[in-house]
């Protein structure tokens, strides 16, 4: 539902997907989003953006008591980063 809702919402230049790297703790699900054509301050309004989003996502499918929680982190990439690198920031931001 979460993916569904990032996917509606962004630009046809852009891209969202489930991360399963190692940025996830436990049970956490992390998704990763790919945004282009943007600066530093519009991609923190576009992370609070999606957050209030998924926040507010209709849970009424789910039969089981559900306990959402979102974070965001953001990075700008920069030359020679690494995907590395540029996850540990976006972890630092959120």
């Amino acid at each position: 539902m979460f993916a569904q809702t990032l996917i509606h919402n962004i630009t046809s230049f852009d891209w969202v997907g489930r991360w399963t790297g190692s940025v996830g703790e436990g049970d956490k699900v992390c998704y990763l989003a790919i945004i282009h054509n943007t600066n530093e301050a519009k991609l923190g309004e576009l992370a609070d953006v999606y957050r209030t989003l998924i926040q507010k996502t209709d849970l009424a499918a789910i039969d089981r008591e559900a306990k959402i929680t979102v974070s965001t982190g953001t990075a700008m990439a920069r030359v020679n980063d690494s995907p590395e690198l540029l996850l540990q920031r976006a972890k630092e931001t959120e």
